[in-house]
């Protein structure tokens, strides 16, 4: 179908509550993704799910999609999840285990040689932005790994990290949603 998320996003939300056998109002938590992403996308995914939580009186959290795909990979060793954003660009941030090293950011593939020639640990991209930064740094290959990883993030890990934020931002008492 040629259909937009804003034209299916709703149906969609329906079919996952009817798979899972319960109802909207059983949701305890709404999470959503803050980014990277198209503009638009993220205006209409976040003006939902802030209204679906509000409309139930539940707290929803914001995750980015790259922390949300970093704790995907567990790995020994730094973790780049990056999304091409072309130009030679990569939305990125960068990990190592649970400490963020640098945080959401749009830059050029090429400023990261610093951080990757001095980096004494494995490095992996992940993403669709990985073999912009591969091809960068092909003089790197005995630290810079490249792995094939689903573009899928797992669910459970980024509502898991999503009720960790919300924990931590909002106190339990309150059942607001959180300003995103």
């Amino acid at each position: 179908s040629n259909m937009t998320h804003s034209q299916n996003l709703l149906s969609l939300i329906e079919n996952a509550v009817t798979i899972c056998g319960i109802k909207k109002s059983d949701i305890d938590l709404f999470a959503v993704t803050l980014g990277p992403g198209s503009f638009t996308g993220l205006r209409i995914g976040l003006a939902l799910v802030k209204g679906m939580a509000m409309a139930l009186n539940k707290p929803c959290a914001g995750v980015s999609s790259l922390k949300a795909m970093a704790e995907c990979v567990k790995l020994d060793g730094v973790v780049i999840p990056c999304f091409d954003a072309r130009r030679g660009q990569v939305y990125c941030c960068i990990t190592d285990g649970d400490e963020i090293i640098a945080d959401d950011d749009c830059i050029m593939a090429a400023d990261l040689e610093k951080f990757v020639s001095e980096c004494t640990k494995n490095i992996y991209f992940v993403g669709d932005g990985k073999d912009v930064c591969y091809n960068k740094f092909k003089e790197y290959t005995e630290t810079a790994e490249q792995h094939e990883f689903p573009m899928l993030l797992k669910v459970d890990l980024m509502i898991q990290t999503s009720l960790e934020k919300w924990k931590e931002e909002v106190p339990q008492e309150e059942a607001a949603c959180l300003q995103v």
